[in-house]
């Protein structure tokens, strides 16, 4: 005869967690929008990004101001999806050029009763450019000045 079997030993068929799921079928039927919305979600942003990608959606220049001789300002827009629009704000300095900044609302904030935008040389040589939304706050867009530009802070 055979040895006789511990009360505790693993039986071959006793090797699973459990018999069934680990929550009733209507708690995992409730915990399906918390994994499908943040993908969603994700989804949504990546169509929505790529659709500002440059090649697909190019800027074109929409004004130009000059502020000195070899200095100036060149505002560019796209929009890249519907009733949204995008406006970047280019700093033209001798033979270079540096994105200062953007700005991305609806259509409807560019109006012309809804926007305006200002660019100055400040006393320190530093081109600044103001953006005014009606409804959002100011942005500042600043080159840096040429001390920050000296020390690597400003790029």
């Amino acid at each position: 005869m055979g040895r006789p079997r511990h009360p505790h030993a693993a039986r071959p068929d006793d090797n699973r967690w459990s018999d069934g799921p680990p929550l009733p079928r209507w708690a995992l039927w409730l915990m399906l929008p918390g994994i499908v919305a943040p993908l969603l979600i994700f989804a949504f942003i990546l169509m929505t990004e790529s659709a500002h990608d440059d090649a697909r959606c190019p800027y074109r220049e929409l004004a130009r101001r000059e502020l000195a001789a070899g200095v100036a300002v060149v505002e560019h827009v796209r929009s890249c999806v519907r009733d949204v629009e995008e406006h970047r704000y280019t700093l033209l300095r001798d033979a270079g050029s540096r994105v200062l900044g953007e700005r991305r609302f609806e259509r409807a904030a560019f109006a012309a009763d809804n926007y305006s935008w200002t660019a100055t040389i400040s006393e320190q040589g530093e081109v600044q450019v103001v953006v005014r939304n009606r409804g959002h706050a100011d942005l500042l867009l600043r080159e840096g000045t040429k001390d920050e530009r000296e020390k690597g802070v400003s790029r």
